[in-house]
């Protein structure tokens, strides 16, 4: 079930602003730097947490509906379905009416569960599935240790830029991400 980004946030969930501030730093010489110590740290973020922190659009497919009729994303917090459509043999998309699937995005994982037992045969990832995933549109949304986290990367890439050795991950931040840790293969 490969998972491909669509659109991505409109916004990071750390202002160049905040992270300025808590490197206390003056001027604009570094802004490009630290702009793109925020991007790297919210991939980050959300590659250790396995959450998505800003709404983004992410496309899903599946080779075929299990046998248990869940599809399970592998993307959390999911938000809404945009659509889910099938792509039978000749290639030909067909949207699926929402009232054939109902969702779960309630707990430790995302799923769908197909409800109409006739939908068209399909090809090999010809289940396409697109949802909104993260903790909403804004900053504030995102839960305040994962923008606890994300500063401390910042703070410490920027104090250790180029120091090979010191670029790991900080404790403090691996304690910060443990508790929103989704854990399982895929996300």
């Amino acid at each position: 079930m490969p998972a491909e980004l669509l659109v991505a946030p409109a916004v990071e969930p750390l202002t160049l602003g905040e992270a300025k501030l808590f490197l206390r730093l003056d001027g604009s010489d570094e802004d490009d730097l630290v702009t793109a110590f925020i991007l790297a740290a919210r991939l980050a973020v959300e590659q250790l947490s396995r959450r998505l922190l800003i709404d983004q659009t992410w496309r899903v497919t599946f080779d075929r509906v299990p046998k248990s009729r869940l599809l399970k994303l592998p993307l959390m917090p999911v938000r809404s379905v945009v659509s889910l459509s099938v792509v039978d043999a000749d290639g030909a998309s067909t949207t699926v009416d929402p009232s054939a699937y109902e969702t779960d995005f309630t707990g430790g994982e995302a799923r769908i569960a197909v409800t109409d037992p006739t939908l068209p045969g399909v090809r090999l990832a010809g289940i396409e599935v697109r949802v909104q995933a993260g903790y909403g549109t804004a900053a504030e949304d995102v839960p305040e240790p994962l923008r606890q986290a994300m500063r401390l990367l910042v703070a410490h890439w920027y104090e250790h830029r180029g120091d090979v050795a010191a670029n790991g991950i900080p404790d403090a931040v691996v304690s910060l991400l443990q508790p929103f840790r989704r854990l399982g293969l895929g996300a």
